[in-house]
């Protein structure tokens, strides 16, 4: 796996939680978390990393790499089988991204 950095906006579809560029029309990233303190809470749709709490349209960065597939992943929480893995990142931690001038 390369190291990288994956910035988007969190968004739901259903169960599944993905991450998506800034209009929304880039194909969606499913994140793969290795962190156990990093969950995506389905009731409150909510991503809690620690004592943070992140909310569906947060523009977040993403450190990690590209996962090639689903089998061998060290899931965490593994996602909903019904979720898009065609785009998987491997993460190991997220942030607020920071502020874009001129907004």
């Amino acid at each position: 796996m390369l190291m990288a950095a994956l910035e988007g906006h969190l968004h739901a579809e259903g169960p599944c939680l993905y991450i998506v560029g800034n209009d929304k029309a880039k194909s969606r990233t499913l994140p793969a978390f290795h962190i156990a303190a990093i969950r995506w809470d389905q009731d409150t749709r909510t991503l809690r990393v620690r004592d943070s709490v992140f909310a569906l349209g947060q523009r977040v960065v993403l450190t990690g790499g590209e996962a090639a597939n689903l089998s061998g992943l060290p899931w965490v929480q593994r996602p909903d089988p019904s979720c898009d893995s065609s785009d998987l990142f491997m993460t190991g931690w997220i942030e607020p991204a920071p502020a874009q001038p001129g907004r």
